[in-house]
């Protein structure tokens, strides 16, 4: 995985001319925009820009002492990405050194602050003396010490910092322009003059950016911009002064992003295990997805920083390249996928091979609920045979990693994804929504997905009511997904077992998809031609003589031969549940219908008879339509199912089979008599 990231990296970096110049600055930009943020524009509910999508710039009017909190001149868009060349909040601990950043507490308190701190640390390190000394001018420590002492003030207020909080040096809120200034104070002292201990200058910051750009009483920071940035009387630091400073601030992020780990935590004359060369290597790794894919598979890093470079080193020209390559696949290939988050990796053998086209749809791809994957399919093929490609793999990278943390866990690593056999059974969904018109039914798309299943088996909103906590059902899902994209079994039973569960929580919760249990037979039919179940799903078991008079029912048992044709008791749960179905639709007034009376805890097989009875004295009751013969073929397919070896997940399962293919019929008798009845006005 370490070559696929160090390839991606030199990939682009190649694009931008890192390698055409020999200007050490230049190189130190290239390398700092692609590790700053991109610039997004966040959007409200009516999908309107918020605050236009600038950023709130923090305008520091040196003279005067006077501060104006302003919107930017340009939209947060990435083409705008070099202007703003904003940065992440570093670990808690890290100096606060960034003057465009994402986070607008720092601004707030420690920025000035701990910039001058983390020079003068720097300076008194024999291992970075030298380095900060030559790179960074005294003249802007001087510039962040001086607007320190100007616009920042210590009281009774406190700040907060995560849980904590702490009285503490903060932006003098009594300097903000006239009008500004009179709209904070009103704030404050309407709801927090009497006791400054009930409210933070985080706060009341937040309040008044609220109050001033979206007329709103909250302290809420979620329509806020995506980047915060200070200026220097009008103009950013890369211009102040004609841009006397922007070198020594290109320095010192520099180095903070990228060159202290040489210049501090080096060995000499180490093999580098990525490129194989006797050179200086890091001595403890900076890496934020600490997921090496090495070939030393244990990864003891953490054990002891001076042996690290023993499980795992990197010198330093290939950790440029690294780091490169790791944010652009955290900037281009990072969606949240199955209710976590996830980085696509792709394979690259070698850099000049690196397309991203290729990759970019494919987790957009296995998203996509309710429409067909054909479009996509076409697509991702017309551009492997653009970039003369037979086939690409990849990785999925599943991970959690909370906002404003340096925690990163690796939920699961699916490796070797090869994307043609994925193709190859993406068509197999598109091929039965096609057989099943499941694109034309209904009021909607009812195409079978991969996300489908995703909400068929697994807990969700529309199961439990509020959204589930991802870590008590992430690891199944996963395994789930894991076994479909790289040929892993899937346990039959579990997949059953788990389908009933969920469907009876829906069904508790007024959330059902009527179709679900028709498409969940279509899933296994997959599975099956795919070579991926395991246990049960083709046993033989039953007998009959009996003939399906319904051709549709027939039809239906032998395109998923596998799961019915030799099976007779699950034919005959089938055929028993399209009458259930009939009663259904019957009683659709009543607020409760045959439904409720299944036991979707599981149904033993000794109980069958007896439920055979309800639904016969219901139909009666009800006087719906049956089939010729259907009662025959129940009572023939049914004979000894109380002895068998059933579950009762199963037969509660094989029920809902055919209440939601007779539904499923029901919709496309409508549909085609729509069709039919169109036809007919088009031909008066």
């Amino acid at each position: 995985m370490i070559n696929n990231f160090k390839n991606i990296g030199k990939a682009v970096l190649k694009k931008s001319g890192y390698y055409d110049t020999d200007d050490e600055m230049e190189k130190r930009k290239m390398f700092l925009l692609h590790q700053s943020v991109i610039p997004r524009i966040r959007k409200d509910k009516s999908d309107n820009a918020i605050l236009d999508g600038k950023a709130i710039c923090f305008n520091l009017d040196l003279k005067n002492r006077r501060l104006n909190i302003q919107l930017s001149d340009r939209e947060l868009t990435e083409t705008n990405r070099e202007y703003y060349l904003g940065f992440r909040l570093g670990a808690p601990k890290d100096k606060k050194k960034f003057l465009s950043t994402n986070n607008a507490d720092t601004i707030y308190s420690a920025l000035f602050k701990e910039t001058v701190e983390y020079i003068d640390d720097k300076l008194q390190k024999t291992s970075s003396r030298d380095w900060i000394g030559n790179n960074i001018k005294n003249n802007y420590r001087i510039l962040m010490e001086n607007v320190f002492r100007d616009f920042y003030t210590k009281d009774q207020h406190f700040i907060q910092k995560g849980n904590k909080k702490e009285v503490e040096f903060y932006l003098n809120y009594n300097l903000l322009i006239d009008s500004q200034k009179d709209i904070f104070l009103k704030i404050f002292h309407d709801g927090f003059e009497d006791d400054k201990s009930k409210v933070s200058i985080n706060e009341l910051y937040n309040r008044f950016i609220n109050k001033l750009y979206l007329s709103v009483d909250s302290k809420d920071t979620k329509n806020f911009p995506s980047l915060y940035m200070i200026l220097f009387d009008g103009e950013r630091i890369f211009d102040y002064e004609n841009g006397k400073y922007a070198k020594d601030y290109i320095n010192l992020c520099y180095y903070d992003l990228q060159h202290r780990f040489t210049a501090e935590k080096s060995i000499k004359d180490k093999v580098c295990h990525v490129c194989k060369e006797s050179k200086n290597v890091i001595q403890d790794i900076p890496l934020p997805m600490k997921f090496y894919g090495t070939t030393n598979y244990l990864n003891f890093e953490n054990l002891s920083n001076s042996s690290a470079y023993k499980s795992f080193a990197i010198c330093n020209d290939c950790l440029i390249e690294v780091q490169t390559g790791m944010k652009h696949i955290v900037d281009k290939f990072s969606k949240r996928l199955f209710d976590t988050y996830c980085y696509l990796i792709p394979h690259v053998d070698q850099f000049e091979d690196f397309n991203e086209k290729v990759f970019k749809q494919i987790i957009d791809v296995l998203n996509k609920s309710k429409q067909e994957y054909k479009n996509e399919i076409v697509q991702i093929k017309a551009l492997l045979k653009e970039t003369n490609r037979k086939n690409a793999l990849f990785d999925l990278m599943f991970y959690f990693s909370p906002v404003g943390s340096q925690q990163f866990d690796v939920h699961k690593l699916i490796s070797n994804i090869e994307l043609n056999n994925l193709i190859y059974k993406l068509n197999f969904f598109d091929d039965y929504s096609d057989i099943y018109a499941l694109t034309k039914i209904g009021d909607k798309n009812y195409s079978l997905t991969i996300s489908d299943l995703r909400y068929y088996l697994f807990p969700s909103f529309f199961s439990h009511g509020k959204n589930p906590d991802f870590n008590i059902f992430g690891k199944n899902l996963l395994n789930f997904l894991e076994g479909f994209l790289t040929d892993r079994k899937i346990d039959y039973y579990e997949m059953v077992s788990r389908f009933v569960e969920i469907y009876r929580r829906r069904m508790n919760n007024d959330k059902l998809d009527s179709l679900a249990p028709f498409k969940m037979v279509l899933a296994l039919t997959i599975f099956i031609k795919l070579n991926i179940l395991k246990k049960g799903a083709a046993m033989k078991e039953g007998a009959s003589v009996t003939d399906v008079s319904k051709e549709e029912y027939r039809i239906f048992f032998e395109t998923h031969e596998d799961i019915y044709s030799n099976n007779m008791y699950r034919q005959g749960l089938f055929l028993l549940g399209t009458v259930i179905s009939k009663i259904k639709n019957a009683q659709k007034e009543k607020s409760s219908n045959f439904l409720k009376k299944l036991n979707f805890n599981g149904m033993l097989t000794r109980r069958i008879p007896n439920l055979v009875n309800q639904v016969r004295e219901f139909s009666n009751i009800y006087k719906v339509f049956e089939e010729k013969g259907i009662w025959g073929n129940i009572m023939d397919r049914l004979q000894g199912i109380e002895k068998s070896d059933m579950k009762p997940d199963e037969v509660v399962f094989y029920l809902l089979t055919g209440i939601s293919f007779d539904d499923y019929l029901r919709m496309k008798f409508v549909y085609e008599k729509t069709i039919k009845d169109d036809n007919s006005n088009g031909g008066n």
